[in-house]
């Protein structure tokens, strides 16, 4: 088992039922995974996010954010420069997010050697390397901090709350036609527990 602590000054975990980006009070499963993935992956293991321990208040601010109105499609080439001049292309949207967040991932990696792979993530881990920079939720909040702790962290007695955040995205399932998968998520003591996926009562 990995416990990987991370923060950073803003985040954005957006729930799907919302028209503007509003975040969710907690990681996500799947931005747990990306993020790790940020630091070590291969296509013949796969990372399992088990939980995630809330270590600072929940705390929301409202911005603007600049987006862009058209979908790319596929490989498609985009000329920068191009897409730069169109401002009828550019789009703001207000958006709620996280500030001031802190959490420890509980994780470990599914594949054939998986202590193999365990021992890479942390070495690279140790040596502060990734192949992109680890980010919360969306790619321009990255993270101030990234490392290894030993054990399960000791949540502070004002954040042992106990709430229901809706539906969450648990993650894909890419060979059933990359079908999203969802679980009934809920804070329990500060800490999200995330079902495995084999658990069809709770993830469907």
């Amino acid at each position: 088992m990995n416990f990987v602590k991370v923060s950073g000054p803003w985040a954005c975990f957006t729930r799907p039922e919302t028209v503007e980006g509003v975040s969710y009070e907690v990681m996500t499963p799947s931005a747990g995974r990306g993020l790790l993935e940020c630091v070590y992956w291969k296509p013949e293991m796969r990372w399992v996010v088990d939980g995630i321990y809330v270590l600072k208040p929940v705390q929301f601010m409202s911005i603007m954010r600049n987006c862009i109105k058209d979908v790319i499609i596929g490989n498609s080439p985009v000329d920068v420069t191009a897409l730069k001049d169109q401002g009828d292309m550019r789009d703001q949207r207000n958006a709620t997010i996280l500030v001031d967040v802190e959490y420890v991932i509980k994780a470990h990696i599914e594949a054939e050697d998986s202590a193999k792979h365990v021992s890479i993530f942390r070495r690279r881990m140790e040596k502060g390397q990734f192949f992109r920079h680890p980010y919360l939720g969306c790619r321009e909040f990255g993270v101030d901090l990234l490392c290894l702790v030993d054990n399960a962290p000791e949540i502070p007695p004002a954040l042992k709350v106990n709430k229901n955040l809706g539906v969450m995205l648990h993650s894909i399932d890419y060979a059933n036609h990359e079908r999203p998968l969802f679980f009934d998520a809920e804070f329990k003591n500060g800490y999200l527990e995330v079902p495995p996926v084999e658990d069809k009562r709770r993830v469907r």
